[in-house]
């Protein structure tokens, strides 16, 4: 994480446990420590989180949820979400916020937007699941998560019609190819 990013993590972080009435040694350290069912985040109501946002000037809207994503930034991605956000709003592209997860490794976003029951089979334009995309980015232990929540290991590109284990054997990815092959995935 950059450090300006891990600055306003942290900042947010304070506000946010301070809001819910936690102290600052409370909170976790890091995002990847934010692995906490929604359920169990604080119980806020949906006015609350969105008010909570308004109060960290985070506007409420697609771009800007999408943004926290792409900036692995749990606190905020959850206060959309209990605000009410749809998991899997995709950008002009296609793209949803799961497949942002998988592009940059961040495993813990991932689990935080399975949580949230994002389709773990969706598919962007060009035909690619965040599992391919995991598996082209070369993340194992995001694509372990994503197996285990269901992922369709079997869907093809449209471009090529390489499946994930396809494409990790392409780009020599062999812990990625031991991970599919081992859960049953086909060429």
């Amino acid at each position: 994480m950059k450090q300006p990013n891990k600055l306003l993590f942290l900042i947010s972080l304070l506000l946010v446990t301070i809001a819910c009435g936690r102290s600052p040694q409370d909170a976790p350290k890091e995002p990847e420590q934010m692995d906490i069912p929604r359920s169990e985040a604080g119980g806020r109501s949906p006015e609350d989180a969105r008010k909570e946002l308004e109060q960290l000037d985070i506007p409420y809207s697609e771009t800007s949820f999408l943004e926290r994503v792409k900036g692995n930034d749990p606190v905020a991605v959850e206060l959309f979400l209990d605000a009410g956000m749809n998991p899997d709003v995709m950008n002009a592209s296609g793209i949803t916020p799961l497949m942002i997860a998988a592009e940059d490794g961040y495993t813990g976003m991932a689990k935080v937007l399975i949580d949230a029951d994002a389709d773990v089979n969706a598919r962007n334009e060009r035909g690619a699941t965040a599992l391919i995309i995991a598996a082209f980015k070369g993340h194992a232990e995001t694509t372990k998560v994503l197996i285990n929540a269901g992922a369709d290991m079997d869907i093809k590109t449209k471009e090529n019609g390489m499946t994930a284990l396809m494409i990790a054997e392409k780009m020599k990815h062999t812990e990625i190819v031991e991970i599919l092959g081992q859960d049953g995935a086909k060429e």
